[in-house]
């Protein structure tokens, strides 16, 4: 992987652990200070694994170098390939396209986890569709080993540690099935989409942080209504 020491940029968009900027050469995510360094080598030595999965690659975008600083001591952040795409929840996509992507989507995670990552931040705007209505993985330094914790977790996340859950699959089908939710307008739900009774529980569950949610994939309980 190229390394650099500086780089200039243009503009930011916010996020948890840091900000993503557009470059001359590419989308930079750059670490907020509050990110510690042994996080920055932790998540250095991640990215420096994916990029030796090449059946991943075409879920999240290229990296194209990274950036240092005090000659290498710690990552300061990388640039990756720009990605020309929309968020899940647009109306920008159908019914019949939402649960497509969402299915993908399913496969992706499943995907991740055989090489033993795991991808908590699952929620919008870090899943993007390309083009092609292909889902893409933004926040890609967000993955973590199994085993490993977030640094920033989502609120949802937190509350369900509080309540005896654990970093592990159940947590990912608790973020995976609440951003299922939101991609769906309520008119949607209801006028464009069967759902079965499990799946019924799955959404309720979801919203109190009990029972079911975290055990199945909501999409598996979801269908196109045949008009």
């Amino acid at each position: 992987m190229e390394r650099r020491k500086f780089i200039k940029y243009e503009r930011y968009t916010g996020g948890s652990e840091g900000l993503i900027t557009i470059t001359k050469d590419g989308l930079y995510k750059k670490f907020l200070p509050t990110v510690s360094i042994y996080t920055r080598r932790r998540k250095e030595k991640m990215l420096l694994y994916l990029e030796t999965i090449e059946e991943l690659k075409t879920y999240y975008p290229e990296i194209r170098y990274f950036v240092e600083v005090l000659f290498g001591t710690y990552l300061k952040g990388y640039v990756m390939k720009p990605i020309i795409g929309g968020e899940l929840n647009s109306s920008a996509y159908d019914t019949a396209e939402k649960l497509k992507a969402l299915n993908d989507l399913k496969k992706i995670i499943e995907l991740f986890k055989k090489y033993g990552l795991y991808y908590f931040d699952i929620r919008i705007p870090n899943i993007l569709l390309n083009n092609d209505r292909n889902p893409i993985l933004l926040d890609i330094d967000s993955l973590l080993f199994e085993g490993e914790r977030p640094d920033a977790m989502p609120y949802f996340m937190k509350s369900y540690i509080e309540r005896g859950g654990k970093i592990d699959k159940h947590a990912q089908l608790l973020m995976f099935n609440r951003f299922t939710i939101s991609c769906f307008q309520q008119f949607d739900l209801e006028t464009y989409i069967d759902t079965d009774q499990q799946g019924i529980e799955i959404i309720n569950d979801s919203k109190k942080l009990d029972s079911s949610f975290d055990h199945e994939y909501l999409i598996d309980h979801m269908k196109l209504k045949v008009r």
